[in-house]
């Protein structure tokens, strides 16, 4: 009765999807169907183990600036990051003649300006100083796919000499950002070689809009001919890491405008309103950016040797791989419906002492081993087919459950299938998958939250999960359903 009642959510479907049934047979026809039906059950043994990851997708990941200890490895991870700009959508400067911000021969200037980074997560101490520097890119980056290990510097993009700005800060104290000053002098050499010196930043920009605003109406001509943009890099103090959701520059200036008025008794006057305004360029998921990020290679390595659980850590440290008994799964199946396939990672608690212990990155994906590159590159969401999310569960499982995996284990199957039918052997970890941390990007909606886009977890994180081995493996669940043969 029990498996009986386990194949009700498999022939829903097919319950709904039977055209031939009326509304006045649907319910003799389904339990004629699950009459019909024989349902199994099995659990099997699944290995695991941590394998290092030299470097995870960066693009339109949130960057991550600073650097902190940590303290399951005693060693430091560092984050620097690079960001294109985008100018703010519908949004036009007031008419030149109505700025203010004019010096003796009537050009227009900036009164100030300034790149500012906003955060909203911080991992370590916030209470510490720390410091940073910003230099302008040399040249626009090149489209293309860029992992955490893509150095700006090294790469010809960034020169130290280059115009920016440094300061130290204290995250606790900043008010959820960082400000850096771009109020000296700056120099643009144009594509002839002809230089022209601005008093600051914010003068050159609001300069270039007025001579020409259509490079000021997408992001590909305002990088490619305006500001190629920034790279922000750490310089000091290793206390904390702070996750980034959006970096700015912006100007200020003074503008008028004449502001025509109806008084009650139906007569016209014209007052002249003055302003203090300001203009904003953003560095969001909208263009390139990338977090440049160094791990102790030797401290990883250490964690790998521990056999007493398995790691996912963040930002570019390990996975953990699962190794799924495909074959023996399917075994004597070969012709069944695969109704369900669940399995749990159960969570190794965490008995390191520190003060500011790592914390488990919340949504876990699984896919197969050899999509862990491709699936971020192409910019794929998960489909419940090859692909699965899920959330730590510390209420019920202490540990990360997924489901449903049918989809790739039959997936798994298939190419397995097809590789013998041609004469070859499968590829090497055919029936592997592994366990990444993602950050998962929601929306609401009258209908409720959903995730419609995720990326690379750059921020710190670690988790400790139970070890599947040949003597004591992590157990996988599988729920078979086939019709009866008739007699």
């Amino acid at each position: 009765m029990k498996l009986k009642f386990l194949a009700v959510a498999a022939f829903a479907a097919l319950a709904f999807t039977a055209c031939e049934d009326t509304t006045d047979s649907l319910g003799n026809s389904l339990t004629d169907k699950m009459d019909n039906m024989e349902v199994s059950y099995a659990t099997f043994g699944v290995k695991t183990n941590s394998f290092a990851v030299d470097s995870i997708y960066a693009n339109g990941a949130d960057p991550v600036l600073g650097r902190i200890k940590d303290p399951e490895t005693g060693a430091y991870v560092t984050a620097d990051y690079m960001t294109q700009f985008f100018p703010a959508i519908k949004i036009d400067l007031p008419d030149l003649s109505h700025i203010d911000s004019k010096d003796e021969n009537g050009n227009v200037y900036a009164d100030s300006c300034f790149l500012q980074i906003w955060y909203n997560n911080v991992e370590g101490d916030s209470t510490q100083k720390m410091s940073a520097s910003i230099y302008e890119l040399s040249k626009p980056v090149k489209e293309g796919a860029y992992y955490s290990n893509f150095d700006p510097v090294k790469e010809g993009y960034v020169s130290k000499s280059n115009y920016g700005s440094q300061r130290s800060y204290t995250l606790s104290e900043n008010g959820n950002t960082i400000k850096f000053p771009l109020n000296h002098e700056y120099t643009k050499v144009d594509k002839d070689g002809n230089k022209t010196t601005y008093n600051n930043y914010g003068t050159y920009l609001i300069s270039e809009y007025y001579k020409d605003k259509s490079n000021f109406e997408n992001p590909y001509k305002f990088i490619q001919n305006i500001t190629p943009g920034f790279f922000i890099e750490h310089t000091g103090g290793n206390y904390n890491l702070a996750t980034v959701y959006d970096t700015q520059i912006v100007f200020y200036f003074r503008n008028h405008a004449d502001v025509e008025e109806t008084a009650t008794d139906g007569t016209k006057t014209t007052t002249t309103k003055y302003y203090s305004n300001f203009y904003r360029v953003h560095g969001t998921e909208e263009v390139l950016q990338t977090t440049k990020i160094d791990n102790d290679k030797e401290s990883i390595k250490r964690l790998l040797a521990d056999n007493s659980c398995t790691y996912v850590k963040s930002p570019a440290g390990i996975f953990t791989e699962v190794e799924i008994p495909v074959l023996d799964i399917m075994k004597g199946h070969e012709n069944d419906t695969l109704n369900n396939v669940k399995i749990t990672f159960p969570k190794v608690n965490n008995t390191t002492n520190s003060e500011f212990s790592l914390k488990n990155p919340t949504y876990m994906l699984m896919l197969p081993k050899d999509s862990t590159y491709t699936f971020f590159e192409k910019g794929s969401l998960f489909n419940n087919k090859t692909s699965y999310i899920t959330t730590l569960s510390t209420s019920t499982t202490n540990g990360y459950t997924f489901s449903n995996i049918s989809g790739l284990v039959f997936w798994m199957y298939q190419n397995y299938k097809k590789a013998i039918a041609s004469g070859k052997q499968p590829e090497e970890g055919w029936n592997k998958a592994v366990l990444v941390p993602v950050n998962a990007h929601t929306t609401t909606s009258s209908s409720g939250k959903s995730i419609n886009s995720i990326s690379s977890k750059m921020s710190l994180s670690s988790v400790k999960l139970k070890q599947g081995t040949e003597d004591d493996p992590i157990q996988i669940s599988v729920i078979y359903s086939r019709f009866k043969e008739k007699k």
